[in-house]
């Protein structure tokens, strides 16, 4: 069993290693770029305020751009929700699929271990690597504000980053659940189910009528305008959707045990 768990580990590695350092680099950069134009970010923030409905969609009212937390919430953040969510997608949607459509299912299922077993060694595999990444973005994110005046903000960036990491496993779970049914690799699916996620926070922001979207995009709960704005946690929505990615992974271990593999 650790085998398998060691080489799902190794196979791994370098996916996450290619976007766990693109994502930090592109955070350094634009962290650095507001280092540049910290006298100016004032007059970007009152821009920002006039732009009405597309700020609302983006959180804007809530968020400051011309502070350097504010700042953070709109781009770094951005950067790290997407990217995070997309490996979690990628890596869950393709993570059992894939014994099928590389025709390694007939030796991997022959070792003396239960299907299940096996499952929950990949799927554990996935989840260790999605907490690395959310662990990496949390540090070097605290990092970057040592290079800013003023007080560290670590309580906000905990609970920010601790929200984006729920969300993270949430899709995780959800794209697991696909892949115990899917028999090719179909990462363009895991891909768009997150965009449209995304696009369901759009939405959300912009329509009070929309309130039950709340409970369907984990990108609400794991917004930076709530956390870092408004400096709200919502552990009711929080805790619905650590459920939902959990049901969402049991249901798909017992149905890839029961399924007929493609061999």
């Amino acid at each position: 069993m650790l085998s398998i768990f060691k080489f799902e580990m190794v196979s791994q590695r370098k996916q996450w290693l290619i976007w766990t350092i693109s994502i930090v680099i592109l955070n350094a950069l634009m962290m650095f770029i507001y280092s540049t134009m910290v006298d100016e970010m004032a007059n970007f923030a009152q821009m920002f305020e006039n732009l009405g409905v597309f700020g609302e969609a983006m959180g804007l009212s809530s968020l400051n751009i011309g502070t350097v937390l504010g700042y953070y919430g709109v781009e770094v953040g951005l950067v790290c929700a997407l990217g995070g969510s997309m490996y979690a997608a990628m890596s869950a949607i393709t993570i059992l699929s894939k014994e099928e459509s590389y025709h390694t299912a007939e030796f991997l299922f022959t070792h003396p271990l239960s299907r299940i077993k096996i499952t929950l060694m990949k799927l554990l595999s996935v989840t260790i690597y999605v907490t690395l990444m959310a662990i990496v973005f949390l540090i070097t994110g605290l990092i970057s504000f040592l290079f800013f005046e003023g007080p560290l903000p670590y309580q906000e960036l905990i609970a920010y980053h601790g929200s984006q990491w729920l969300m993270f496993l949430q899709i995780m779970g959800i794209c697991f659940l696909i892949s115990a049914f899917y028999r090719k690799q179909n990462i363009g699916t895991g891909l768009g189910l997150v965009l449209i996620l995304y696009f369901l926070l759009i939405v959300y922001n912009l329509s009070e009528d929309m309130w039950f979207l709340r409970y369907v995009t984990p990108f609400v709960y794991a917004d930076a305008a709530l956390i870092l704005g408004d400096g709200i946690l919502r552990f009711d929505w929080i805790l619905f959707g650590c459920l939902l990615g959990i049901l969402c992974a049991v249901v798909g271990i017992v149905h890839y045990h029961r399924k007929d593999l493609t061999v």
